[in-house]
């Protein structure tokens, strides 16, 4: 790194692992760039940033500016593949090479526990050919677990809210998700962003022990006090039901999609828990 103040230039800054990333790298003592898709006024470190549109001239000096660039911004709202490749693929590809252009020391990009080879979830897809740009600019690629947290947004926050519920169906099948204390997360990234030397590659920030959903569930239930009973559904019910909902024009609380992520990780495992180690960063288990 240079001797002057570091500089982190992070999109998707208003997405809950986003906001957390800025707050964890503006605590270890980093100058944060916030790119989102809408500005706000008076935040002079905030610019616009839109996946679906060319990179603007802002944001190319924003770049220039910056040391290290975290690219965690995704569109979750698009369900066609021609969408996601449109905005969250080639979008990817056009914020690499502005960043390589104005000479961005360091590329951290988040992946998805989802991204591998043979999976069936357009997301995991999706990713797995951002991991692919990451390495040809010579990132690092992130595939961070559920992450979970007291108060934690994403999938975990999403299920948490089903124990609202006085029968809480829980998927059954599959075998089971990693995950990652939000914490643990963010310290990797800091981690990987502050490093001595910096390896292009793939790094699951993920304990590598699965956690059963209904595991999962039970332990989220404990945490807030919720008497609720858990009824398992196999998950080809809950996937027809809620891809049967995206059809006709509806827009369920869960993706279908998010439902083949859950289930369908039979043949991935958990890789770079070596390098997290040297970085000083450990992992916490779910139990």
């Amino acid at each position: 790194m240079t001797a002057r103040a570091r500089t982190v230039a992070v999109t998707g800054a208003r997405g809950y692992l986003g906001s957390r990333i800025c707050a964890a790298m503006g605590a270890d003592g980093w100058q944060v760039i916030e790119l989102a898709r809408s500005a706000q006024p008076g935040r002079t470190n905030r610019l616009p940033h839109d996946l679906a549109l060319p990179v603007s001239e802002p944001t190319m000096q924003a770049l220039g500016s910056a040391d290290v660039l975290v690219h965690c911004a995704y569109d979750l709202s698009l369900r066609r593949a021609t969408d996601i490749w449109r905005v969250n693929v080639d979008g990817t590809r056009r914020l690499l090479e502005a960043a390589q252009k104005c000479g961005v020391e360091r590329l951290i990009v988040l992946s998805s526990m989802s991204a591998f080879d043979g999976t069936a979830q357009l997301y995991g897809r999706a990713k797995l050919e951002i991991e692919a740009l990451t390495l040809e600019h010579g990132g690092c690629a992130i595939r961070p677990g559920l992450v979970y947290a007291d108060g934690a947004d994403g999938m975990a926050g999403a299920l948490r809210k089903l124990l609202a519920l006085r029968l809480v169906p829980v998927i059954a099948g599959g075998t089971g998700v990693y995950t990652v204390l939000e914490d643990d997360l963010m310290k990797a990234i800091c981690a990987l962003a502050s490093a001595t030397t910096f390896e292009p590659g793939i790094i699951s920030v993920a304990h590598p022990t699965r956690v059963t959903m209904t595991d999962l569930m039970t332990r989220f239930a404990e945490q807030e006090n919720r008497r609720c009973a858990l009824v398992p559904v196999p998950w080809q019910l809950v996937y027809g039901l809620l891809r049967s909902a995206e059809v006709v024009g509806l827009a369920p609380p869960f993706r279908a999609d998010s439902v083949l992520g859950l289930v369908g990780t039979r043949g991935l495992s958990v890789n770079g828990i070596d390098r997290l180690a040297e970085l000083g960063v450990t992992l916490h288990s779910f139990s």
